[in-house]
């Protein structure tokens, strides 16, 4: 029940990056005994969020083992695709946020998921992990659009244009 890792580092002197240094591999052993999985999120829930560009998740909170305990983290996915095929959760390169589970099983959880375009409809599951990390089949799926940011940035000031110095004139340089 490992998870491989492979791991290389590089030096920074503040001016100029080392090339990398040789690789080096780690797996993690589940010797704990512990071969339980998180229970799998049923009720997963998406609303829009209260800020611009977000999606609020609720669920039901499962266990460490099933619903017993309490668990590590979430690891929450997201799509804009409609329909999109949720098997392959593990592996997907989605959109995707990790969020410590803050209580035990039976808990209300809600999540804010931010960073998102608002005004689109995003696609999202979630899986439950322990400490080992153990994970949990994959929730139902959810959906919702990501609320909408209707107040305009401030608009720039101390504009000013000037020629481009050694262009021949085919140029102007704007700062503000």
């Amino acid at each position: 029940t490992g998870v491989g890792f492979t791991y290389s580092v590089r030096a920074f002197d503040g001016y100029v990056e080392s090339a990398d240094s040789n690789p080096a591999y780690a797996s993690s052993v589940n010797d704990s005994g512990d071969a339980a999985a998180p229970g799998q999120i049923t009720d997963l829930s998406a609303a829009q969020g209260g800020a611009p560009g977000s999606v609020s998740l609720s669920f039901t909170a499962t266990g460490n083992d099933g619903a017993i305990g309490t668990a590590s983290h979430y690891i929450v996915k997201y799509t804009t695709a409609a329909g999109y095929d949720w098997s392959a959760f593990d592996s997907a390169s989605l959109g995707s946020a990790v969020r410590p589970v803050e209580g035990p099983a039976g808990d209300n959880v809600t999540l804010e998921i931010g960073g998102l375009y608002g005004g689109t409809t995003y696609y999202f599951a979630v899986k439950t992990a322990d400490f080992i990390p153990n994970l949990s089949p994959v929730s139902n799926q959810a959906d919702a659009w990501a609320a909408i940011d209707e107040v305009p940035p401030v608009a720039p000031s101390g504009l000013s244009v000037s020629d481009t110095p050694g262009d021949g004139g085919d140029s102007l340089t704007l700062a503000w």
